[in-house]
Formats: C-alpha cells, structure tokens, sequence
C-alpha cells in the first residue's frame, strides 16, 4: 500500500480525513477558508456545501482547532475507452494565509495519492489555478478547451425547429432517457468523458441555479436533441456546455436562452457541438496525473494483438516505479510487472502526456516500439467545475 504523507510541522498537527457527517460538522471552517480563498458567492457555496459533503472525501490540516489547509476530491464517474471507471476530481486546494509556506499543500496531495493509489484510481485531474503549482507533481495537461464570445449579429432569433424545457420540467422517464442520450453521444465521440445520471443532472441543475442559470433540454419532434447547461452573472452567460446529436448553431442556442435572459451577452466555455461560425480563444483547462499505473494501463487499446515492456519512473508513488509488460490479446488487455528489460522508459508525467495524447514526443526510442500502435486517450470531454 502506498505510504501516507506526514506533516514534519508540529505533533498537533496532522491530517485528517473527512466523510460525510464529519465534513458536515466542519462546514463552518471549510467554508470560511474557501470564501476566504476563492470569493464565491453565498449561492455558489450554499449550492456547494449543500452537495458536494454527500460523496466527496476532504483532507483537512488543524492547528488545534484551526482549519489550516484543506484538498478535496469530488468523485466522477468516467468513460476511458468505453469503459466507466471512478476518478476524482481534485478542487478546493486552499491554505490560510497564516499557514503559507510550510509544505501543507504537497502534504495534502501526498496524502490524496496515497488514499487513491489504494482504491486503485488510474488517474486523478483538476483544473489548476497555475499551472506552476501542480506540475511538480507530475501533473501535466490534457484538455484544452475553447470559449466563444457571441457577436451580436449572431444573436438574432431564427425560427428554430426545437421545443425548449429546463431540466425540472421533465418527467422521471425523460430524465432517464436524457441520461442515455447524452452518454450514447458521449462513448461514441470520445475516448474520455465525464459519464452523466439523473443524479449528475440533478446536481448540475442546482449549481446553474446557484449561478443564476438552468440546465435546458432540447426536443425535435418530440425527440431529445441535445442539453444545454448555463449560468448569468452580471448580464454575460457563459454556457458550460452543448451536447447535441448533430451541429447546432450558436443562433438557435442564443435564442433558446434569451428566453430568459434577453439582454445578456452570450458566451460558450466549449464548443464540440456547435456550428461555429466564429473563432475563440483556446486555453489549456485541465491538469491529469496517473496515480496507479497498473490499472491505467488496463484501460488502454489497440487494434492488433503484440506485448510491450515498459519502464515507470515515479518519485511520489514508489508502488509504480518499475517495468510493466502489457499484452494486448483478443481484445484483452493484460498487465504485470516484470523484472525483463524494458524497451523504454519513461517518468509518470511524461506518460501521462504521452498516453493522453497531448503532445507528441520527440523521443525517437517511442516510434521504434509497438508503443505507437498502442491508441492514446485523445479526444475528451471534461467540462465541470467542482
């Protein structure tokens, strides 16, 4: 089992768990330090402290009483080349101002790897406020995403063929056949994506909410067309996302949402399914690392049958360190270490680059393996917050 991190600041200091109940009867403190570092609203933290302590698991550091630092991981289901695996979501890293500068933060993280490695997680992300903080952690970057500004000669109402209902307004049925539209959509168009359920919907629709916004579905022909979540602040919306079948036009969007906010200025944080008609700017967005390589390796693919040997190099998570042989036969995917030479090696976070497929790699030595016929985790869909 991996090794637990220790706090070298104190003997009354230490890191604690919490779950459930035991987050609930912090939430004072807990909040207090994520207003204090991240400046939501009331609306968003009621929405948050409301939720997110039902599944969620907090890393908290005390001095005797006082909330120093804390890390939470919210978990997610995922779709990895078809299959559906857990991941958490690593957010609300916060140290108070007082307790800056002695280590809490790689302590924290230290921690969550080794709660992680141990439940078998592949992999853990976030969305890092500086890409600085984190990469000496063997996080790297996978997911870029691009925000749209609409003209306001794109906003003009056309005559659109879709019926538009938010999300409350469906039936129990209807949210069910929601859930699989969106996720047929979803493992058809990419090898990573956020998995959906009634209860992801749910939740979403309590957070649009907090922001002033709403979760609303699109009907043609009385048939699911697509699902759009938004959120309003101060007169510009901001679209988290747009799942539909087929490309749809920023137009018919905007239109559908002016019906709430007619003045607002429109903007979309992804566009996979829109029929642009305009360029934004893309922005690096979310930070991933491997946390237990074993089973990262499981979730790879190939179209052919062969064995590779490969060499792990992981200063934070010794368990990983090693040479893997992996045998892709029949469609199976088979993973143990091995004592054999490796053909290359690498570190986790250049694996983590490299099997996301986020950049390619100079390294001549990969291009003289099976490695390259292995498929890398390149297209994604990763757009929550918290």
């Amino acid at each position: 089992m991996a090794a637990a991190a220790v706090v070298k600041k104190g003997d009354f200091m230490k890191i604690t768990k919490l779950l459930g109940n035991e987050i609930k009867e912090h939430e004072s403190k807990l909040r207090k330090l994520w207003k204090d570092c991240f400046g939501d609203t009331e609306n968003y933290m009621d929405f948050y402290f409301d939720e997110k302590p039902k599944d969620s698991v907090v890393f908290a550091i005390f001095d005797e009483e006082m909330l120093c630092s804390m890390l939470w991981l919210n978990p997610y289901e995922m779709y990895v080349n078809g299959q559906r695996k857990d991941a958490y979501y690593i957010v609300g890293v916060a140290t108070d101002q007082n307790y800056r500068s002695r280590g809490f933060m790689r302590s924290l993280l230290l921690e969550s790897f080794a709660f992680l490695y141990n439940k078998g997680d592949a992999f853990t992300y976030l969305m890092p406020a500086a890409e600085a903080i984190y990469a000496p952690y063997d996080f790297r970057f996978i997911y870029d995403k691009e925000r749209l500004q609409v003209k306001e000669d794109l906003r003009i109402e056309e005559i659109s063929p879709y019926e538009v209902l938010s999300w409350k307004m469906l039936s129990a049925s209807e949210k069910e056949n929601a859930v699989i539209f969106v996720n047929e959509i979803l493992v058809q168009n990419f090898s990573l994506a956020t998995a959906r359920s009634v209860a992801y919907y749910d939740r979403l629709d309590h957070e649009m909410h907090a922001c002033n916004g709403e979760v609303i579905v699109f009907y043609e022909n009385g048939q699911m067309a697509g699902i759009v979540p938004f959120m309003q602040e101060e007169g510009q919306v901001e679209v988290a996302e747009a799942v539909f079948q087929h490309k749809v036009s920023i137009s018919v969007i905007s239109a559908a949402i002016a019906k709430w906010y007619p003045e607002a200025k429109i903007g979309f944080l992804e566009s996979y399914s829109l029929d642009k008609q305009l360029s934004g700017e893309k922005k690096p967005m979310i930070m991933a690392r491997i946390i237990n390589m074993e089973q990262f390796l499981k979730v790879l693919t190939i179209d052919e049958d062969c064995s590779i040997i490969i060499g792990v190099k992981d200063s934070f998570i010794k368990e990983n360190e090693g040479n893997y042989q992996i045998t892709f036969e029949s469609g199976m995917t088979h993973v143990m270490k091995t004592n054999d030479p490796a053909e290359i090696i690498m570190d986790i976070a250049e694996w983590t680059s490299y099997f996301f497929g986020y950049y390619e790699s100079k390294r001549e030595d990969l291009h003289l393996t099976d490695l390259k016929k292995i498929h890398k985790i390149k297209s994604k869909y990763i757009n929550e917050i918290v």
